[in-house]
């Protein structure tokens, strides 16, 4: 009786939470993470798939969950959208129907309270344009890893939290986050141009408009896989990545050049940010026509004369000898090179 109950219910009723999931060959493991999605106690949402061109038997795997279930919502990314998580997530949003927006990529999960506690947190702080949840770490199943993907503090104020970005110390995961659809399109949504650091730019977006955020304090209900197969971060050391990521810091800089430069704080650590980028990066692969063309970059907010300086100090410490020569060179450089972060680093007790 109270699975007729709870689907005639859906049939009459507004969704309130849209689930977005954006998939691409994602045959191997998304059964799981919509069926995590099926399991929610909270019953009043809707789930819109975005497949972005598979060519396993991804698609048949989420239609076969629209055709049990008429909450899953299954979609192919329009031809006239770019390639890319970013398109398919907006398009996914603009097939929304509900007032709060959830992002889960297509080989996390979340367990059955997921929705309940956003839901109860959403009727408490109303006026909130973002809820910040706790997420977790798991390589095969939930319960393998007792690792955060991060953590934050009751008295962290929006700077602070931007800071942490700049550091590339992500406070939260995406799944991590509920957004008003109203505040989502106000900042314009995922940008279409970016090729890495996606939800970090989103989310840096987001606090440069000040907005007003909750956040839970309790242990994590999402879970972020760390996949040794077709994980992104295997390629963090190429040059096609520290490339994309220099131009992501970019966006952010011509987005809010002026934020930047009008407080000491976030500009001194956005140089760090654009250093780490421009300069060390480049070097760790001895890319050096790289971190010379970086070196004649109009945009970068920092002289030229400091960028010489690091190029040198990078360059110098490279070798073993000359490194122990002046300690307080490769200090700087080393923690230059190494953000400050605690980015998987903390486990669920911390």
């Amino acid at each position: 009786m109270n699975i007729i109950l709870n689907r005639y219910f859906l049939r009459i009723s507004h969704p309130y939470f849209s689930i977005i999931i954006p998939t691409y060959n994602r045959a191997h493991c998304i059964l799981e993470t919509l069926e995590s999605v099926s399991n929610q106690e909270f019953v009043n949402w809707e789930c819109i798939i975005v497949d972005d061109g598979s060519t396993d038997n991804t698609l048949e795997i989420c239609q076969q969950f629209g055709n049990n279930d008429s909450r899953f919502i299954i979609k192919s990314r329009p031809a006239y959208l770019k390639k890319g998580g970013n398109d398919a997530r907006n398009f996914g949003v603009s097939e929304a129907s509900s007032a709060f927006l959830v992002f889960i990529d297509s080989d996390d999960l979340i367990l059955n309270t997921f929705l309940q506690k956003r839901y109860d947190l959403s009727l408490e702080y109303p006026d909130a344009d973002l809820y910040i949840f706790k997420t977790g770490v798991f390589y095969k199943s939930v319960g393998d890893s007792n690792l955060l993907w991060n953590d934050y503090a009751s008295e962290s104020t929006n700077l602070e939290l931007i800071i942490r970005f700049f550091e590339q110390d992500m406070p939260w995961h995406t799944m991590g986050a509920v957004w008003k659809k109203r505040f989502f399109l106000e900042i314009g949504g995922w940008d279409g141009r970016s090729l890495v650091y996606q939800d970090w730019e989103l989310h840096l977006n987001a606090l440069f408009q000040n907005p007003k955020i909750i956040f839970d304090f309790g242990k994590p209900d999402s879970f972020y896989r760390i996949n040794e197969i077709d994980a992104i971060t295997k390629d963090t050391n190429t040059a096609f990545f520290y490339k994309s990521a220099l131009l992501e810091v970019r966006l952010m800089y011509d987005k809010h050049q002026e934020e930047i430069n009008g407080n000491s704080d976030l500009h001194e650590s956005f140089k760090r940010l654009v250093l780490r980028h421009a300069v060390l990066k480049p070097l760790v692969l001895f890319d050096l026509k790289t971190a010379g063309i970086n070196l004649s970059k109009s945009w970068i907010p920092l002289s030229k004369n400091e960028q010489l300086v690091w190029m040198l100090k990078a360059m110098w410490c490279k070798s073993y000898k000359l490194r122990s020569l002046t300690p307080g060179w490769y200090a700087a450089v080393k923690n230059l090179k190494f953000s400050r972060t605690t980015h998987l680093k903390l486990n669920y007790q911390n």
